[in-house]
Parts: C-alpha cells; sequence; structure tokens
C-alpha cells in the first residue's frame, strides 16, 4: 500500500457497530500520512483506543471508522 497516495477525503466520521455517528469533524485530505494522524487524532479526542476500530472505509469522500465503542 503506497502510505502516500493521493485521495479527497472531506469528512472523517467515527461510527459504532450499531450505525450511531459518534463523531464527525470535516477536513480538507490528500494525503495518506494526514488523514492516518487526523484519525488517529479524532480517536483519541473521542478517548476510543485504535485497537477498538473493527472497519474502514471511504463513502462518498467520508472516511468512516466504525468502531466497538459505546
Amino acid at each position: 500500500m503506497n502510505l502516500d497516495r493521493t485521495l479527497d477525503v472531506d469528512q472523517i466520521q467515527l461510527v459504532n457497530v450499531e450505525g450511531y455517528v459518534l463523531s464527525g469533524i470535516d477536513v480538507d485530505v490528500k494525503n495518506n500520512n494526514v488523514l492516518n494522524g487526523l484519525t488517529v487524532q479524532a480517536l483519541n479526542e473521542n478517548d476510543i483506543d485504535v485497537q477498538d476500530v473493527v472497519d474502514v472505509n471511504i463513502v462518498d469522500n467520508v472516511l468512516v471508522v466504525v468502531v466497538d465503542a459505546l
């Protein structure tokens, strides 16, 4: 996987396994490394461990991070 891959993400959403949106932050990201850092920051701000992430997808320029948390 190329970590410097170009992409276009406008928002990061943290979603629990039931589909409830825990957090959504607007971003303007064109680089995977920046996106990784912002995602970890969003998890930390919501007291969610990286180990609780169960799935990650990009849907319509939104990075959807599914977490096993309340």
